[in-house]
This record gives structure tokens, C-alpha cells and sequence, in this order.
């Protein structure tokens, strides 16, 4: 029983570990342009226009099927201003890793 909760306790630290990484992966796109963001990411899976003229695109990454119903997978979403910067980086999902 010790074992199992041990085991436990590390695949929850590694997950934490694992995310810290990944947003630090993401937020170095902040400041790049959007012609850089799309080399690495391809085209976004969604956008959408920001009423200041800015952007939100959405990138899937990790995606593989689930038992039964469902998807996994991580979606990555970036805030563009106006001129095409990136601005925020955010992302949900529970294959969020790089």
C-alpha cells in the first residue's frame, strides 16, 4: 500500500513538473510575431477577432483517443494584438507536454 500511494505521489509531482514546463515552453512565444508562432504551431485549429482588432488562435496537440467516449489532449491558445504580436499564452487539457 505504501508503494502504490508513493508511486501516486510521484506521477502527481511529475504531472505538476510537467505543466510548469510546458507553460514556460508557451510563454516563450510571447513577443513573437505571428508569422513565427504559425512556423512552429501550423495553421490554428480555431481563431477568432478580438473587438481591439486583435486575434485568438487555438492549437491541439497530444490528441489521442480516450476509452469509450471522449478525447485527450491539450489545447494552446494564444492572444495576438492588432500588429500580430503575441501577447498571453494559456493552455487546458491533461497532454499538455512538450
Amino acid at each position: 500500500m505504501k508503494q502504490l500511494l508513493a508511486s501516486g505521489i510521484l506521477l502527481l509531482l511529475a504531472a505538476c513538473s510537467t505543466q510548469a514546463d510546458y507553460q514556460k515552453y508557451v510563454d516563450g512565444f510571447v513577443g513573437q510575431n505571428a508569422n513565427q508562432l504559425y512556423a512552429v504551431w501550423g495553421a490554428p485549429v480555431r481563431s477568432a477577432p478580438l473587438p481591439d482588432g486583435g486575434q485568438v488562435v487555438s492549437f491541439l496537440s497530444n490528441v489521442q483517443s480516450g476509452r469509450g467516449f471522449g478525447v485527450t489532449g491539450c489545447e494552446t491558445t494564444f492572444i495576438l494584438d492588432r500588429g500580430g504580436i503575441v501577447r498571453q499564452a494559456t493552455f487546458r487539457g491533461d497532454a499538455c507536454y512538450h
